[in-house]
């Protein structure tokens, strides 16, 4: 029951600080807020100026992962005191704690998600797992990453669909970070008879790779053996390329791979369901 009351009481008392604020903003002079309005389109102006400007300094000296988040720190820093500049000037001497404490009330519910996206976004900072531009893989969505903000970031899909991930989820869950160095394998994985003569198929396979100018010597391209059973065996070819050319790699050299084994009658394995119904 006290407890009961303590709440009432509370909510009265913001109930009525919050009645003094508006009564208090409600007697400020028009021409006060003119110049309220002014700092803050002062402080707009002079934050995208100087962040620019920052911005171009530093893109000469550093990634544009730490560029970009230098750049909006510094932008959101200005709009910041240019905006409490404009709150002093409305002189609310005697009705400060008040406002303070309505913001603090309506902030700590607004931005707890925004400081531990914050945060997150610091901790990805120092921890450097990708920069603009790297292809972000993070279950079902891949794409390239286009920004790194405060709060998250953005990636734009192969789709050309833009995403917005928050720092914190991207923090707590498995991503994958497909361009961080620069050559990528590529694992084409298909199926063969079991009558087939494995070392053949490997000099094919390797002959049509050697004939890739993509494809590189170092590391060299290998073939593996994953499994067997009464109609195929299975194998995975791996072969690596540069980064920036593994898409269109990897369209052209499946085909030229699945070309260069039909063009050498390498014997493909029999559906089991066809051999069970031919035997019947």
């Amino acid at each position: 029951m006290a407890a009961l009351e303590e709440t009432t009481k509370n909510s009265l008392n913001l109930e009525a600080i919050t009645q003094d604020v508006l009564v208090a903003l409600s007697q400020i002079e028009w021409k006060t807020w003119a110049y309220v309005g002014l700092y803050i389109l002062i402080g707009i102006v002079s934050a995208s100026f100087l962040s620019s400007i920052v911005g171009r300094i530093l893109s000469k000296y550093t990634s544009k992962h730490y560029t970009l988040l230098v750049k909006r720190l510094f932008y959101y820093g200005i709009i910041i005191l240019f905006t409490f500049i404009a709150l002093i000037t409305l002189h609310l001497d005697s009705k400060v704690l008040g406002i303070a404490t309505v913001l603090t009330i309506a902030l700590g519910f607004a931005s707890q998600t925004a400081v531990s996206n914050t945060i997150s976004g610091l901790f990805l900072v120092f921890e450097k797992p990708f920069q603009v531009g790297d292809h972000i893989e993070m279950g079902d969505l891949i794409g390239e990453l286009l920004s790194i903000d405060l709060l998250s970031i953005k990636i734009r899909t192969f789709q050309n669909s833009l995403v917005r991930v928050p720092n914190e989820l991207l923090l707590k869950s498995q991503f994958i970070n497909l361009t961080r160095f620069p050559i990528r394998r590529l694992d084409i994985p298909f199926r063969i008879s079991v009558k087939e003569d494995v070392q053949r198929v490997r000099k094919i396979i390797n002959d049509t790779a050697a004939k890739n100018l993509n494809a590189l010597e170092t590391p060299a391209p290998i073939l593996f053996f994953e499994k067997f059973d009464d109609y195929a065996i299975e194998l995975r070819f791996s072969v690596w390329v540069r980064r920036e050319l593994f898409m269109e790699f990897k369209n052209g050299f499946s085909f030229e791979i699945q070309q260069a084994l039909k063009d050498n009658d390498v014997l493909m394995p029999v559906a089991q369901m066809n051999l069970l119904r031919h035997n019947h």
